[in-house]
């Protein structure tokens, strides 16, 4: 193998998953691409050396039929920046420590026990709404705040979320602008943006309030929950308030 017919192949196929609306069922060369990396070893680790010098991770699990889910790293010029996140715009510190909280609170409202990222990814999980996002933040920022009562001083492995909280519980749910639509800067409208942002890189589907967790997100979530992050807010979520540390 290595030819230079097998290099441009495995770089084709990366090409196709850095799209996030393509899919293997729309296209017989991505589909036909994806079986030779599920099938042959030596084209399945040339794929992943070529995406890791261009600062992509491949995630494990992937499936004939689905797309390659690539994760760009920290230092990729593929990683998502603020601006790119928040197109237009510049948002404050306070705004970018929301918009992490609040996609580590979409995931455990999706999975709101450890052991349900233990499943098969194919399984469709329930659909989620602001409401339960919501909910779920609600719930964090009410243990996290009587636990700083006996602890104002986090780790530091948790020091993040307790900054974000500290934002999250002065920030109003809800407030109207004057043609009535709902400000950009409360936390409902945040939420709101994260899950069509997510919509957008074919991680959900939305049916009319509600939004459907797709396989691509389950692999995501998978990854971030390796985190110590995400462990934390996890045990928050399930502790008692004295045992949040």
């Amino acid at each position: 193998m290595n030819t230079n017919q097998d290099t441009f192949d495995a770089a084709r196929l990366i090409q196709w998953a850095l799209r996030p609306e393509s899919s293997p069922s729309r296209s017989e060369e991505y589909a036909t691409l994806l079986e030779r990396y599920l099938d042959r070893h030596e084209f399945r680790e040339m794929v992943t050396s070529i995406a890791s010098g261009l600062g992509l991770s491949v995630l494990s699990g992937a499936r004939r039929g689905q797309s390659l889910v690539l994760v760009p790293l920290p230092d990729s010029v593929f990683a998502v920046s603020v601006g790119q996140y928040r197109l237009g715009s510049t948002a404050s510190e306070d705004a970018r420590l929301l918009d992490g909280l609040i996609q580590v609170a979409i995931a455990a409202t999706v999975y709101p026990k450890a052991t349900d990222l233990l499943a098969d990814p194919m399984l469709v999980r329930n659909p989620i709404s602001v409401d339960e996002i919501e909910l779920t933040l609600r719930q964090l920022v009410d243990k996290l705040e009587q636990a700083a009562r006996g602890q104002p001083d986090p780790e530091s492995s948790t020091a993040g979320i307790y900054e974000a909280w500290r934002v999250y519980k002065n920030r109003a749910a809800a407030r109207s602008t004057s043609d009535h639509r709902a400000a950009s800067n409360t936390t409902r409208r945040m939420i709101e943006y994260a899950l069509e942002y997510l919509v957008k890189q074919r991680c959900f589907k939305r049916n009319g309030s509600q939004y459907i967790p797709l396989f691509r997100y389950t692999l995501l979530v998978q990854e971030f929950a390796a985190t110590r992050m995400y462990a934390a807010i996890q045990k928050a979520l399930r502790s008692e308030p004295s045992e949040v540390v």
